[in-house]
Parts: structure tokens; C-alpha cells; sequence
């Protein structure tokens, strides 16, 4: 049996125990005869294009709904708190949802754009921006392969 790791070698599966996971395609490539450029390719070009004018209002929209939701908490009675709460955590997701676009590039035409929004947004959150977006990348190049995916360990 194949003994998989989690890159540090703090943990072993083996092909059953990953079976029992519910994962039968760990690390697997994407079926033969299905190439990216077909995938990219049934994309519209719009989806790729970005648009700073959306960007800015998104921006905006989050900020303002974030303000609000904090207006909401100071002003409700204390039986209503909860559902502020709700309100402002789905709020300030927003944060993290841009930052996430401003990891990604794309965002905005400008990566210092990207980058000054990414870091703004990160930084109530406390969380480094710049080291998440190095981490994430590694991600994404290793998605869903349960040694080499530095996201996710079962």
C-alpha cells in the first residue's frame, strides 16, 4: 500500500484510510484528453477582463455595509445583538473576499493597487497579507493533492 504524508511528516494515510476519507482521487491528474486551453476556452473573454470602476465599488460597498453593520451594533437593544453580529460578520467577510481577489490579481489593472487593498484589508483581520498570498499560490498549485495541498490536511 502507498503511504501518503502531510509534507511534514506528522501524519500517514494509507490508500484505504484515504478511501475511507471519501477521497479515490487524491493527487490524480485531470482526465486525459481534456486539455486547459478547452476548459479557458468556454470561458467568455469578459469573465477574464478586469474592471477598476467594479473594483472600486466593491471596495466601497463592503466599506460602507461594514460601517453600518457597526452603526447596527451600537444602536440596537441588547436582544437584538446577536443578529447584529450575524449582520457584521457577514459584513467584514467582504475583507477578506477582496483581499482574496487582491491575492489572486484579480482585482484590479495595478498589483500595487492590489496589493495596498490587500494589505489594508488583511490587516484588521490580522492576518499577513503578502505571507497568505505566497501560501495560497502553493495551494492552488497543489489543490486537492493530499501531501502536497498546504491547505488542507484531514
Amino acid at each position: 500500500a502507498v503511504e501518503y504524508t502531510d509534507g511534514r511528516g506528522d501524519v500517514s494515510f494509507t490508500d484505504g484510510e484515504i478511501e475511507d476519507l471519501g477521497f479515490t482521487k487524491v493527487g490524480k491528474p485531470v482526465p486525459y484528453g481534456i486539455p486547459m486551453s478547452e476548459v479557458l476556452a468556454s470561458i467568455p473573454k469578459e469573465a477574464f477582463e478586469k474592471d477598476d470602476a467594479e473594483a472600486h465599488k466593491s471596495l466601497a460597498l463592503t466599506l460602507v455595509a461594514c460601517t453600518l453593520s457597526q452603526v447596527l451594533i451600537a444602536v440596537v437593544p441588547n436582544w437584538l445583538l446577536p443578529v447584529a453580529w450575524a449582520i457584521a460578520g457577514t459584513a467584514f467577510t467582504g475583507f477578506f473576499v477582496l483581499a482574496h481577489d487582491c491575492g489572486h490579481r484579480s482585482f484590479h489593472t495595478s498589483k500595487k493597487v492590489e496589493d495596498l487593498v490587500g494589505n489594508a484589508l488583511m490587516s484588521p483581520l490580522i492576518y499577513p497579507y503578502e505571507g497568505w498570498r505566497f501560501k495560497h499560490a502553493q495551494h492552488h498549485a497543489k489543490t486537492n493533492m493530499l501531501v502536497e495541498d498546504t491547505a488542507w490536511h484531514p
